[in-house]
């Protein structure tokens, strides 16, 4: 059909992405100016503008751009490398570290003022995640384990730190020794030898980690097993049911708790102790069972108290910090 036998009624329109990432120099122009008056006096030009790198041509574009790439989508420099020689720049991988080395300290600041608010509350939950991780000093085609432990607050922020190993000298270094209030982790012996060495500090385990292990225990007894997870869940019902009505305020949530959690903790403790003594081959999962639900249990009270109980059979109040989803 001819366009003058038809008149136009809309259209259709396709798209398509026909640029993929490219390197650009950008180039900025400061004038001279000779002054009329004298022009035996230097030309004026105005300052040059200050670059993320001293010395460097990098923008801050660029350098944001490496750092994302290898920390966030895993790609390592010498990759980095291959893939700017595509694309036009010769960049080498010393390079691109010393960038990455700039942006830390740019950060640094920010990490340590993130800290310094984290430790000013008097709640904190504290993790440590291994990692793999290769030093090109060390032995060629090995990788060895590291870990990130993470400091952070409910609905606050969180910083990492990078540490060889998860000795216990990690964890102090993480809080310090001036630091006061909860500290929620899981059962790892740094967490409860803080406390003991540290005036003021309550270590509180996570229900999270707690009910991971009932869930393993399920194959050894499901009925019991089930009856447990049935449980927990409730709590995290009510947590939510809170949530969503506005109850909020730490003296409310710990008010609430105490009222409607008591039986079903007790119910617990109780049905975990069965579940302990009715396992015949104890897996990892029963094991941890039967650390936390001893009369003497080191892990039971930190889950659902804020600190250590007088005596075996004194009721602990349940503490206002919220369940944890770690």
């Amino acid at each position: 059909m001819s366009r003058a036998g038809a008149h136009a009624v809309g259209g259709e329109a396709n798209k398509s992405i026909v640029t993929p990432p490219k390197l650009f120099k950008r180039e900025f122009v400061r004038p001279k100016y000779r002054r009329k008056a004298d022009a035996t006096r230097p030309p004026v030009v105005a300052p040059a503008l200050a670059r993320p790198v001293v010395g460097g041509y990098a923008s801050a574009g660029l350098v944001a751009w490496v750092v994302t790439a290898k920390y966030l989508d895993h790609q390592p420099l010498f990759r980095q490398e291959q893939m700017f020689k595509r694309w036009g720049a010769e960049i080498s991988r010393q390079t691109m570290m010393e960038w990455i080395h700039q942006a830390a300290n740019w950060g640094e600041l920010i990490y340590k003022l993130m800290r310094k608010k984290l430790l000013e509350g008097s709640y904190i939950q504290v993790d440590e995640t291994p990692i793999r991780y290769h030093d090109p000093s060390a032995k060629k085609g090995h990788t060895e384990q590291g870990y990130f432990w993470s400091l952070s607050a409910p609905r606050g922020d969180v910083v990492f730190e990078w540490q060889e190993t998860r000795r216990h000298a990690c964890l102090n270094e993480l809080i310090g020794e001036d630091y006061r209030g909860l500290l929620q982790a899981d059962g790892y012996a740094a967490y409860p030898a803080y406390e003991r060495e540290h005036e003021g500090v309550t270590w509180v385990a996570c229900w999270a980690h707690a009910r991971r292990k009932f869930y393993e225990a399920r194959e050894e007894a499901p009925a019991q097993a089930d009856f447990v997870l049935e449980l927990i869940g409730s709590l995290y019902a009510d947590e939510r049911r809170w949530d969503e009505t506005g109850l909020a305020e730490p003296a409310q949530r710990a008010a609430l708790r105490q009222a409607e959690w008591t039986p079903r903790l007790n119910w617990l403790r109780r049905a975990a102790l069965g579940l302990r003594i009715r396992t015949c081959c104890p897996s990892r999962g029963s094991a941890w069972l039967a650390n936390i639900c001893s009369t003497n249990g080191s892990r039971w009270w930190p889950i659902c108290s804020t600190g250590k109980p007088v005596s075996t059979t004194t009721r602990r109040k349940i503490p206002s910090a919220p369940l944890s989803s770690a």
